[in-house]
Order: structure tokens, then sequence, then C-alpha cells
């Protein structure tokens, strides 16, 4: 395989249950891209929410494949449906909440803590 050219499969990876019904699926952590970035799947249900945070030195998107949440970035609160997608640079103030019953969102941050970070304060989960 090339250099820098890294594959990951379902199969092969652990996923990570946090408060509520949070799921996270690390697709693509910093072993995999040399800490450019990662790509995450995440499954939440409604109600689900963090608070508001900041990233000092990742800029985060979240792409909702399904459902709709709110993203609160700095003092907008936006409301991000099926096939939407948002970009909060570093350093900005946000926080999200799942608005419907269930909600898939792609998260993607550059470069690649936030997989670290996800693994460390969640629990190993066997489902989705």
């Amino acid at each position: 395989m090339p250099d820098g050219v890294a594959v990951s499969q379902a199969a092969d990876r652990d996923r990570w249950l946090w408060a509520g019904g949070t799921v996270f699926d690390v697709v693509l952590g910093g072993e995999h891209t040399g800490g450019s970035l990662a790509l995450l799947d995440q499954r939440a249900r409604q109600g689900d929410a963090t608070p508001v945070h900041v990233h000092r030195g990742e800029a985060e998107a979240f792409y909702v494949i399904e459902g709709a949440i709110t993203a609160w970035a700095g003092d907008a609160a936006l409301t991000i449906g099926s096939g939407g997608a948002v970009h909060l640079p570093a350093g900005l103030p946000h926080a999200i909440r799942v608005d419907t019953v269930q909600a898939r969102i792609i998260v993607l941050t550059a470069p690649a803590g936030f997989a670290d970070f996800v693994r460390a304060a969640g629990v190993r989960s066997e489902g989705d």
C-alpha cells in the first residue's frame, strides 16, 4: 500500500458508548492519518447533547446523514437536518443536541485528537 494510505473496515473497529444513547465508531483515527484528521460515525438518540465547549486546536465538521440536530456556534443556534452540514472552526464555543428520535452524524475533526478523546471518555459497546 502506498505511504500514507490507510484502510478501515467496520468489522475491525470498536464502538464507544457515551452518556445518553450516543455511540461513536472511530472510522479513522490519528493512527490512520498521521494525526491529520479523524472521521467518526456517530449514532445518537433524541435529547443527547454536548455541553458548550471549545476545541482549542481542532476544527470540527458535522454531516447529518439521518435525523436533525441543533448546533450552537458562538451565539447562533443552527438547525441542521438530514443532508446538511456545519463546519466549526477551532476556538469557537459550540454544542450540539439531537432533536429527532435518532440521528446519524459523520464527524470530521482536524487534526485528529478528538478520536482519542472519544476512546478515553467512552465505554466499549457491542451495539449500534
